[in-house]
């Protein structure tokens, strides 16, 4: 009998434990708020700093489009053309843009935590962590 009892709690503890363990770490749904915000309209780099320096020439006179088939461009005069993507996990919501390894595009290739956001303004920020790298991102609509 007292096998009979540790066999269904045994059983009954497995049963729990696979049912309740849910890996939500990746969990990387679209956005549909930010989403919605960046695709309506064109955008520009207002500021971007690198440890509180000023790096937003590196971006002058682009004029990105991001677009809700996550296509994107960059056009300063030449286009080129990429992808990008919202996401959000464990609440954090992010967005990474991918035009390419060249300069300056090689800097959005990361993924960018959303801070304050509506249909003018959307703030980003990148940290890592060796080295030690603070970088804030401020995209305009045009």
């Amino acid at each position: 009998m007292k096998t009979l009892i540790f066999s269904f709690i045994f059983f009954a503890g497995l049963l729990f434990g696979f049912t309740s363990c849910q890996n939500k770490s990746d969990d990387m749904t679209p956005d549909p708020q930010v989403e919605l915000a960046l695709t309506q309209g064109t955008w520009r780099v207002s500021a971007y700093t690198v440890n509180g320096t000023d790096q937003a020439a590196l971006f002058n006179g682009y004029i990105f489009t991001l677009n809700q088939n996550n296509t994107a461009s960059a056009n300063n005069g030449t286009v080129t053309n990429g992808t990008w993507a919202s996401s959000t996990n464990n609440g954090a919501k992010t967005i990474s843009i991918d035009l390419g390894t060249s300069m300056p595009f090689i800097i959005l290739n990361q993924p960018w935590k959303v801070g304050a956001f509506n249909f003018t303004t959307v703030n980003l920020s990148f940290s890592s962590i060796n080295p030690t790298v603070q970088s804030v991102l401020i995209l305009q609509k045009n």
